[in-house]
């Protein structure tokens, strides 16, 4: 019965709150941000109470929340000088009932099915301690590997994507990747190696930097998310700084990348106002493309498993599957060319569908649910299992941190797939207690 009300009382709260704050979406932009303000603090009291404020779901929640508030705001009215260059046609653009409905309820359905999974419980779990004096010196190792791919590729273009835009389009992908196993190795180190904590922040700022030079802000964001995660678990008692530096250092790293490619691509100065237009426009963008996206599939999907299919088989080296955000972009009609720094890119756009929009497109609305709800079941039984055992903890901070930017770009990922392969596979194991790890 307590998962129950549970249940009950926070779907009655999501929905109050979603309510109340589409009525002062009306009046005041002011009043709303107070509100919702207010709103987040009574959820950490809430969640206290429950003994999951060290809880990712809630940063999910707010994140996403928020998101689908910033085209009632008046941002393009501040930045309208700025982002009426960009030549886009969704200035001003605000979701209708149907899409807001199909997004609400589908960040309601996550969070329910977070506390379903977190009271998943595995017994007799593996010692902690044994098993990292084994795989330490291959972390360190893998590590250097993943650093080294970074300068291979920038020796390989010639060039910095961060400040050559147009050389971002011929980024090796397995280079990338490797580059990516970053985002997973420094959780992992900082786990491994708690008293070197001094080390282990001059290792993530080295590594911030290396991926900002790719060009794309998602890795080093994804990065420094995975490794917030990481101390909320292991470092609860300085949680408030963590928190702080973790929110500074977002913003830095949003701007400052984001301003440098997309002035590059678009030809602009860069500037503060450039940074809140781009901030405006990359969070409206994903969720016309999801309007467009429920609008032009219909209710059972357009692809019918193509996109799944594509991105899944996409992992396999050799295979020349296109991504899902590439189809996509296809499918609704956007660009098939562009011309960045003076150079003819010969490529469809990429367009980002929000967390829901490419399962949406692929089956349906029973497809985004479906996909939801099993993330978030995911993330429930890896939080619980994080709490006993810290082996899980990466693990939770990497898929995590995927997840979490998926709000903008969307959750088909090759590599996020990968990570969740792996998840299911040692699942599974600790499920059946097969005796491959060193059980205490």
């Amino acid at each position: 019965m307590n998962l129950l009300n549970d249940i009950k009382y926070n779907i009655f709260f999501l929905v109050l709150i979603i309510l109340v704050s589409i009525a002062l979406t009306q009046y005041s932009t002011e009043l709303l941000l107070l509100f919702m303000l207010f709103s987040f603090l009574f959820i950490l009291l809430r969640i206290k109470k429950m003994d999951l404020l060290v809880n990712p779901i809630v940063l999910f929640f707010w994140f996403a929340l928020l998101y689908i508030f910033i085209p009632f705001s008046r941002l393009p009215d501040i930045t309208y000088d700025v982002i009426s260059k960009f030549n886009i046609n969704i200035l001003y653009f605000k979701p209708n009932v149907i899409t807001l409905f199909i997004y609400i309820s589908s960040l309601i359905l996550l969070v329910l099915s977070f506390i379903i999974g977190s009271r998943f419980n595995f017994k007799n779990l593996p010692d902690y301690h044994k098993f990292t004096n084994k795989i330490s010196k291959l972390i360190i190792i893998v590590y250097l590997i993943s650093v080294l791919a970074v300068f291979i590729q920038l020796f390989i273009l010639h060039d910095i994507p961060l400040i050559n835009v147009s050389s971002r389009w011929f980024l090796s992908p397995k280079l990338v990747y490797l580059a990516s196993l970053q985002i997973i190795l420094i959780p992992i180190l900082n786990v491994v190696y708690p008293r070197k904590k001094k080390i282990i922040l001059v290792l993530l700022l080295f590594s911030l930097i290396l991926l900002s030079l790719l060009g794309a802000r998602n890795l080093p964001i994804k990065l420094l998310i995975a490794f917030f995660i990481t101390e909320t678990y292991i470092n609860k008692k300085n949680i408030f700084k963590i928190s702080i530096f973790f929110t500074i250092g977002v913003l830095v790293i949003a701007f400052t990348v984001g301003i440098l490619t997309k002035s590059g691509i678009y030809g602009m100065k860069t500037s503060a106002l450039l940074g809140l237009g781009l901030f405006y426009t990359d969070s409206i963008g994903p969720l016309y493309n999801l309007q467009e996206i429920i609008e032009k599939s219909g209710p059972l999907g357009y692809f019918h498993g193509k996109l799944l299919f594509d991105t899944l088989f996409g992992i396999i080296p050799g295979t020349n599957f296109e991504y899902a955000n590439y189809q996509i972009g296809s499918f609704l009609n956007g660009r098939q060319m562009v011309y960045v720094g003076g150079k003819l890119i010969n490529r469809s756009v990429s367009l980002a569908p929000t967390f829901i929009g490419a399962s949406y497109a692929d089956f349906g609305f029973i497809g985004a649910y479906l996909n939801v709800f099993f993330y978030g079941t995911l993330l429930g039984i890896l939080h619980n299992l994080a709490k006993k055992n810290i082996f899980a903890i990466p693990l939770l901070a990497t898929i995590f941190s995927y997840l979490l930017v998926g709000i903008n770009v969307g959750w088909y990922d090759p590599t996020l797939f990968i990570y969740i392969i792996a998840t299911l596979i040692i699942l599974s194991l600790l499920f059946l207690k097969v005796k491959c790890f060193p059980y205490k």
